[in-house]
């Protein structure tokens, strides 16, 4: 199988940023003009997590092997089948543009996971023609690679800015549910609103280096990653929801069981999509007006009493 040292010019792509059951290593600094070769990929024919550089074997961009698949099929460290072949196929193919350009040192390789398609599954022209248009954006906002690290470290700031917002949102989104749906609508305070409002907010006010048509969709792309199945899966894992607003409940003294979370995490869930898009979306008026509907400080009306006490003055000037 193939020689470690052929691909030391490329980097490692894991797993859960591919989405694919295998490392792959890709090409980022011209490694195919170094072997005198045309542009490719290198999987591991193993599924192991650690990268194992005898167990390398080449794709190149149109789809073709190094060796043929009875080959590796008869290799007895491979560990892959055909349909892993196809899954990889479709990788190569989804994502056939970046991979070119980034080979050539237009676009750095740490922007990769941000815009590659990932999975197995066969991309629509649509979604690659996105995908090409994403990349001239970052070509065309800087060029060339030094001006591609400004663009790097604004995303990257991005990203930790969702990371370190998500469990404020999380934790007083189920807070004003919790009040909502076992408490007392009228306890729902502004400052209570106010406390999610704002990680929001901030979110949706951090500006991307790209243009504004392609603004909202990476953005959108940015958050559904972390809290996705790449990220801390909060977009469908009920326990991974539960994990981040527990400890606010146990906080604020309010009882709950096993029931209770479990509904809470699941409204969570079935809201968050709704959530992405207010925080991609440049109206910051269309997030209040999201917490006041969803979370409204009374939603029955109070019974009006009658006010005896004007009634009385009225009254007492009328005997005079």
């Amino acid at each position: 199988m193939a020689q470690g040292k052929r691909f030391w010019r490329m980097t490692k792509i894991d797993k859960d940023c591919s989405g694919l059951p295998v490392l792959i290593l890709v090409d980022d600094a011209h490694g195919y003009r170094f072997e005198n070769d045309d542009k490719y990929i290198a999987f591991q024919i193993t599924k192991s997590d650690l990268l194992e550089p005898w167990n390398l074997c080449k794709m190149y961009l149109d789809g073709t092997l190094e060796f043929d698949w009875t080959d590796l099929e008869e290799d007895e460290e491979c560990e892959l089948t055909e349909s892993d072949i196809a899954a990889i196929r479709n990788f190569v193919a989804n994502n056939r543009y970046i991979l070119e350009v980034m080979a050539d040192e237009e676009i750095d390789a740490s922007e990769f996971w941000n815009y590659c398609i990932r999975g197995g599954e066969s991309a629509t022209i649509g979604r690659k023609a996105e995908l090409a248009e994403d990349v001239d954006e970052i070509i065309k906002s800087g060029g060339q690679k030094n001006l591609l690290t400004e663009m790097a470290f604004t995303l990257a700031q991005m990203k930790e800015r969702i990371k370190s917002d998500t469990k404020n949102i999380v934790s007083w989104w189920c807070l004003l549910e919790y009040i909502k749906r076992f408490g007392d609508n009228t306890r729902i305070k502004n400052h209570e609103k106010g406390k999610l409002i704002e990680p929001m907010q901030t979110l949706q006010a951090d500006n991307l280096k790209v243009s504004k048509k392609n603004a909202k969709r990476i953005k959108e792309n940015l958050i559904r990653s972390y809290w996705g199945d790449d990220g801390i899966e909060i977009l469908s894992n009920p326990n991974a929801v539960k994990a981040r607003f527990t400890a606010k409940l146990y906080s604020e003294n309010l009882p709950f069981d096993e029931k209770m979370a479990d509904e809470l995490a699941n409204a969570f869930i079935a809201d968050a999509p709704r959530l992405i898009d207010l925080i991609a979306n440049k109206e910051a008026t269309d997030i209040r007006a999201y917490v006041d509907e969803r979370f409204p400080s009374d939603v029955a009306p109070r019974e009006q009493k009658p006010n005896t006490h004007t009634s009385n003055r009225k009254l007492a000037r009328s005997r005079k």
